[in-house]
């Protein structure tokens, strides 16, 4: 008999508090805010974490992360995801939760050696709070709906956020070229956004 796939909650509890400590301060704050190394880093450990399940990596040209689970059939993804990036002094769960549970249902599918009919797609996306200049980047840049001219707004800082250090840079790409190849989600309403922009299409970079 074949079982459902079933949620490791101990485990997702665990990746919960890894990411926490991804851009801990000493003072027991936590500051991952964008395009920060410690952005990055967190990133790059939720990145590690869809290898290790075989999902294929790639960023976008907004530099959005996103980790593909291969379905049984040629059909539109389904995306699950949210963001890790953070306010300054920011909590531990606002935008982590979403991608660790995310990641938590990939893993369940993976341990029960499962497909589902659809692919599934996990989606880290890139300044999402409301950092640089009114945040929402990258779910609005997938859309198609990313204005370049926020990128002279203030960040959270007063800086431009044209201004803000990053590597690799992904503000350009998103100024040079903003029309993505439309491609529906198979669901979006399973979605676990922060964001309530509507996808509509995305891009290898």
């Amino acid at each position: 008999m074949i079982l459902p796939p079933s949620i490791n909650g101990e485990r997702l509890l665990a990746d919960l508090a890894a990411l926490a400590q991804i851009g801990r301060d000493p003072d027991g704050s936590l500051n991952r805010v964008a395009y920060s190394v410690a952005d990055q880093a967190g990133r790059a450990w939720l990145a590690e974490q869809m290898q290790v399940l075989g999902l294929r990596v790639r960023a976008d040209r907004a530099g959005n992360t996103i980790g593909v689970y291969g379905g049984a059939a040629d059909l539109p993804p389904i995306g699950l995801g949210s963001h890790t990036d953070t306010v300054p002094n920011g909590g531990s769960y606002d935008g982590a939760l979403g991608v660790v549970a995310a990641l938590a249902c990939v893993r369940a599918l993976h341990a029960a050696d499962q497909q589902l009919r659809h692919p599934v797609e996990l989606i880290n996306f890139a300044a999402e709070e409301a950092t640089m200049a009114g945040g929402t980047t990258g779910s609005q840049a997938m859309a198609g709906l990313f204005d370049p001219a926020m990128f002279d707004k203030a960040a959270w800082d007063r800086s431009p956020f044209r201004a803000m250090p990053t590597t690799p840079a992904p503000r350009p790409c998103i100024a040079g070229r903003m029309r993505w190849s439309p491609r529906r989600l198979s669901s979006p309403s399973c979605a676990i956004w922060r964001s309530s922009t509507r996808l509509s299409g995305r891009s290898a970079c």
